[in-house]
């Protein structure tokens, strides 16, 4: 579909959508006229116009059949908008026969802004939930590959979103809102979303990693004498064991021998002689 600004696309008017192939019109009124006519083209493309007269047009003449022209700037509010918008109503609405406006009052789109956030923001969340839920396990990971190839090839988009994502969560309010989501996730959920990580193969380990940590869980230690903290000796072999028991973290333990450090939390380690 065309566009005629006239050099006004950043102004608010009334503008007419006409098809050249039938002669028939379309009026509307926009606070931005280029922002309208993008929402106009996107619903008409994927074939949900909220007019299904001009949708059953398009789908039958094609887009090259149609032109969005801006017939009047309006340098007033939105009631001066509906006022002149509705001028043209009465002169051209004939119930379908050359005007395609289904009703003979002008009306304006602008109100959606005064709608509930939350119950917005929900239903947005809900239609994006819905649409990945009826993806195949195929089309995931392709969705998902192209956005790693897109940060890959535009490190500058990457940047800007992490400077986003850190502003947000600077904000104490957004922190305390997203942990309170996440501590609402309920065990199905949980058990849900690790499920389809590990179906995309999220937690799939190389046999190489499954070799090298189950060499690490068979590994034998020398007797290591270790002293804890209060004086007591204890005899053993087997770290993973003894951290287990005594609430310690294994890898501290084994870093402790490795490296030869003979203090961890007041925890001394000795070979055995």
């Amino acid at each position: 579909m065309l566009a005629e600004y006239n050099g006004n696309s950043r102004k608010s008017g009334i503008y007419c959508i006409k098809n050249t192939a039938n002669g028939r019109v379309y009026f509307g009124s926009a606070k931005v006229l280029k922002q309208r006519f993008v929402q106009h083209e996107i619903a008409l493309r994927r074939n949900k116009h909220a007019n299904r007269f001009l949708q059953a047009d398009f789908n039958k003449c094609g887009t090259d059949s149609f032109v969005f022209v801006v017939i009047e700037v309006v340098n007033g509010d939105r009631a001066q908008r509906l006022e002149r918008e509705q001028f043209y109503l009465s002169k051209w609405h004939d119930r379908g026969k050359r005007c395609y406006n289904i009703r003979h009052e002008a009306a304006s789109r602008e109100g959606a802004a005064d709608r509930d956030p939350e119950a917005s923001r929900q239903r947005r969340c809900a239609g994006t939930q819905s649409a990945w839920d009826a993806k195949t396990p195929e089309a995931r990971a392709q969705h998902r590959e192209s956005l790693q190839r897109f940060y890959v090839e535009h490190p500058e988009a990457r940047a800007a979103i992490a400077v986003t994502s850190k502003a947000r969560h600077a904000d104490p309010e957004y922190a305390a809102k997203v942990s309170a989501a996440g501590r609402k996730q309920s065990p199905e959920h949980i058990a849900k979303r690790v499920a389809a990580a590990r179906a995309a193969g999220a937690y799939t380990q190389s046999e190489e990693r499954r070799a090298r940590v189950g060499a690490m869980r068979r590994r034998k230690f020398p007797p290591m004498v270790i002293t804890g903290p209060d004086g007591t000796k204890y005899m053993t072999s087997d770290l993973r064991a003894f951290a287990s028991e005594h609430g310690l973290r294994y890898r501290s333990l084994y870093e402790s021998y490795r490296m030869r450090r003979c203090v961890i939390s007041g925890w001394h380690i000795e070979v055995a002689e």
